[in-house]
């Protein structure tokens, strides 16, 4: 058939946690420029903000993720902390005494720059491990063991459809009992 091997790929828009996923992948880099063990972690926990379809909005409300522990929330809302005054500070700069003096920092507004350097939908993990092979998908195609029980159901169908003209391709019970 014209369908076969094709599927359904949905379409992924931007990452909603870029800027959680760029300071993860920062302290992972820095893990290990020092070689230190962290550096596992702290890629499990890029992965799993990269899944994470929804925008999270503090550390602590991504501690619903694996891999993102007590710790590494705190610094994520530590890191966040100093965003978001850079972002009010700068913002500041350019406004007069006419401009809003109404700040809204409970919704974290990612600039476009910061989700162009984090690809959310990559299957690598950033470490320079080349990929692993992928396994050959086994066929579509079930054969049952030979003497098995699906084996002895396969016989039994087949034989019942060579003896009866017009056999349904399946057993009922009243079929079962005659066999």
């Amino acid at each position: 058939s014209a369908g076969v091997g094709r599927r359904r790929r949905r379409t992924q828009g931007p990452c909603p946690n870029a800027l959680f996923v760029r300071w993860v992948e920062e302290w992972r880099d820095e893990a290990r420029e020092k070689g230190a063990k962290t550096q596992y972690t702290y890629a499990k926990a890029a992965e799993s903000l990269k899944k994470y379809p929804l925008p999270l909005q503090s550390g602590q409300e991504a501690r619903i993720l694996s891999h993102i522990g007590e710790k590494l929330a705190q610094m994520l809302d530590e890191k966040l902390e100093e965003y978001r005054n850079s972002v009010r500070d700068n913002a500041d700069v350019g406004l007069g005494s006419d401009g809003p003096s109404n700040h809204h920092t409970s919704r974290l507004v990612v600039p476009a720059s910061a989700t162009d350097r984090v690809d959310c939908h990559s299957e690598t993990t950033g470490t320079s491990d080349p990929p692993a092979k992928k396994r050959k998908k086994a066929s579509d195609e079930y054969i049952p063991s030979y003497r098995s029980g699906p084996y002895a159901l396969l016989v039994a169908l087949h034989s019942a459809a060579e003896q009866r003209p017009g056999f349904p391709g399946y057993l009922s019970s009243s079929l079962n009992c005659r066999l």
